[in-house]
């Protein structure tokens, strides 16, 4: 049960009809066939990698996917369950059900923590930024700055790639005209959540 129609639970970032993308939005699709042709229903469990005890999501569906709410969960790792039962067309002891619990997927919904320092320019040296972002779950996919509300430019990772909780960054800025100055940076993290950070400095 996956986004992509193979076997096993996991989220993904939109309802599949639709593939709109909402922030916090996740939604599960699955493929389930009972071999006498009975009505199925399906109920969807969830917990917390570091719990043990699974709480209902959703019961009842009858569907083949589920879309919820992340943002009502904290940040960390989760898994969900899935529970398909023939109960629509059996009763009582008859009645069959079956379970498949998902790959754990990440739950992300806190933006990234940006700091932003100015170099001044000294003799023989330009004048620069010097950032650190750092993220509490996900890991950071790209961080840009801007120059006084101009065209955003991407910043290179110190280490050359976007792939941790923590990176830093460093530019040059050429040929800046004298008097006030504010760069903005912005960080995306890997679930799309952005955060941002500024400087302000006078250009002599």
């Amino acid at each position: 049960v996956n986004p992509d129609g193979t076997a096993g639970p996991g989220p993904s970032a939109a309802i599949p009809e639709k593939k709109v993308y909402v922030r916090g939005l996740r939604s599960v699709d699955w493929d389930a066939q009972d071999p006498n042709g009975d009505n199925l229903s399906f109920d969807l469990w969830f917990r917390a990698e570091d719990e043990s005890t699974w709480k209902p999501l959703a019961r009842g569906v009858t569907e083949s996917y589920f879309a919820f709410d992340s943002m009502q969960l904290p940040d960390g790792l989760y898994r969900l369950r899935l529970d398909a039962s023939d109960a629509p067309s059996n009763t009582g002891a008859t009645a069959k059900t079956a379970s498949l619990t998902s790959d754990p997927f990440l739950v992300d919904n806190t933006p990234p923590v940006v700091q932003v320092v100015a170099r001044k320019a000294g003799k023989g040296a330009a004048g620069g930024i010097d950032v650190t972002v750092s993220d509490t779950v996900g890991p950071i996919a790209r961080a840009e700055y801007s120059v006084d509300a101009a065209s955003w430019v991407t910043l290179q990772p110190a280490d050359g790639v976007n792939d941790s909780r923590s990176e830093t960054y460093s530019a040059t800025l050429d040929r800046l005209p004298a008097g006030e100055h504010t760069i903005i940076v912005k960080a995306t993290d890997l679930l799309g959540n952005v955060g941002a950070g500024k400087v302000t400095f006078t250009s002599d």
